[in-house]
Order: structure tokens, then sequence, then C-alpha cells
């Protein structure tokens, strides 16, 4: 059921402020819109949602069977399973393999369906280099390189939103000129990598001329407080580790986000702003090149 946010907070959804460059965006009125919030900046969200993503990510980082099934839930089955929680299956088990599968073929079955309906006719402009990122992380895909990457990577996992996107949280007002962010849609909440949510966002909403005036500010805020949150006594990842999983993770997301847009139907104009934006990331953190491409694990 869905639950009136609007009703309940004096708030605005925040992936308005990110400007109308955004296909999110486009033909809305956005300085009416945040009329009430004069002094929130695209910067103060995405700096904001770090902090937010790290508190969560860092509370359940690395949880455990056990303790998942100590947490109290009237949703919880007789053996304290959470089904709904997203991939836990695949991460915490290693069990359902063949629905790993389906998402992963269905991303690959959707691209293939992309590019045989723009060829010839290029309505969407696809970058050779992101053509080939594309071809050769969906076809690397597999349940065991995901699993392994979750409990071998630095990074680790941990129970994130899912969908963690300006779109998916509110701005709200607290009085006083003062706000917080809500987080909305939780829809997809599973486990997963908590650095790969900032990427998600990132490429999402924000041009490359915008993110880079906050980007390091972003992932330093990030490992300050995910770190303050599993607690001093704990080895965390270091901001290298972060900023690489926020990059490939980011692109691992994106790489089934993109596959499915395009093949979906949306619109040329819409599927090239997601390019766009993915080729864009590319560039930035020189992920151009095979060697590059396979360190992006795809997350489905």
């Amino acid at each position: 059921t869905p639950i009136p946010f609007e009703s309940r907070y004096n708030g605005v959804q925040a992936g308005y402020f990110f400007g109308g460059t955004s296909v999110h965006n486009w033909g809305k009125d956005l300085a009416a819109i945040t009329a009430g919030f004069p002094a929130v900046t695209e910067r103060d969200v995405s700096i904001r949602a770090a902090s937010e993503a790290a508190n969560l990510h860092g509370n359940f980082w690395r949880i455990s069977p056990s303790r998942l099934s100590d947490l109290k839930d009237p949703e919880a089955d007789v053996n304290g399973d959470r089904p709904w929680l997203r991939a836990s299956d695949w991460v915490l088990k290693g069990e359902n393999q063949a629905s790993y599968q389906i998402y992963a073929d269905l991303a690959a079955n959707a691209w293939k369906k992309f590019l045989a309906a723009n060829e010839g006719k290029n309505d969407v402009k696809v970058a050779p280099q992101l053509a080939d990122m594309m071809e050769l992380a969906l076809g690397n895909a597999s349940f065991q390189q995901f699993t392994d990457h979750m409990h071998k990577g630095p990074c680790g996992y941990t129970i994130v939103h899912g969908d963690f996107h300006p779109a998916n949280l509110m701005v709200v007002s607290l009085g006083e000129d003062k706000w917080d962010l809500v987080l909305l849609d939780w829809e997809v909440v599973g486990v997963g990598s908590g650095p790969q949510e900032l990427g998600q966002f990132l490429i999402s909403h924000t041009s490359p001329a915008s993110r880079g005036t906050y980007f390091k500010e972003m992932v330093a805020t990030y490992v300050r407080d995910f770190t303050a949150t599993v607690g001093p006594e704990t080895k965390g990842p270091s901001e290298a580790d972060v900023l690489h999983e926020l990059v490939y993770g980011g692109l691992g997301r994106w790489v089934w986000l993109l596959a499915y847009i395009a093949g979906s139907g949306a619109p040329a104009v819409v599927t090239q702003f997601f390019h766009d934006q993915v080729w864009h990331f590319m560039e930035e953190h020189s992920v151009l090149t095979a060697e590059a491409y396979n360190n992006i694990v795809l997350r489905v």
C-alpha cells in the first residue's frame, strides 16, 4: 500500500535539487518545486545521502545469517529468514543460483534486442568502448563471480536500499531552516555492496561537471561515517577500496539498468541520456580497457 509521504512530511523529492539536465527533471519548474528549501543544493543532498548510506551499511556490514535471524520482524518465517530480502539467499546461503541467472539473462537479452533494433538507424549513438564494456560485463556474468565478490572483496556485503538514487530520497523540513533526508521506496531492499549504491546514485542524476565539485568529499564522508558506525575495533574498507567499489560496483549495477532500459522500448532520447551518463562515468574513472571491464561484476 502506498504511503502518502507528502502528507506526513513537509518535503520535496530530493532528485529535484539536481537541475534540469537530468532526464528525471525535464519539463519541470524546479525553482517552484524546491522553493521551500532555498538553501539546499545538489551537493548538500549528495553529501547527506553518502552519510545516510554509510550509517545503513555500517550497521549491517557483513551481517551473518544468525544475526539476521535475531532481528525481530513479524514478517519473518519460523526459521527467521527474510525471503523478501533481495539476494540474501545468494549472498548469505549460496542458494537459488537459477534466479540470479534469470536476471542476468534478462539483461543480456534486452541489450541484444536493443542493439538489433538500433542497428542501421543509430537513433541512440553508442560509444564503441561502452558497447565493448557491456558485452564483456554481460558475457562474464555468473553467480559464482557475484557471490565471490561479495565475500572476498574488501567492501564485503551489507543490507542495502537496493535502488539508491536521488528520486528515492526526500528532503524534509525539520523547522528553523533545518532539514534531513528520508529514504523512500524500499521495494528492493536486500543484501549487496554498500559503495555500489553511491555509484548508482551518481550515474542516475548527476552531471560530470556538477559531481566533480563534490565527488571526493562524498567518498570521504562515506568512509568517515561508515568507519564511525562499525566502530574503531573493526577494520573496514579503506578509502581506496570504497572508491574502487563505488566506480566498478556502480557500473556493474548500471550495466544491468542500461540494458533493461534500452531493451524495454524506452524512447531513444531517454536511452541516450542514460548511455551518456554511463559513458561519462567510464571516462571520468578511466574504465576504458578490456582489463578494466573485467573488474565489473554484474549487479542484478
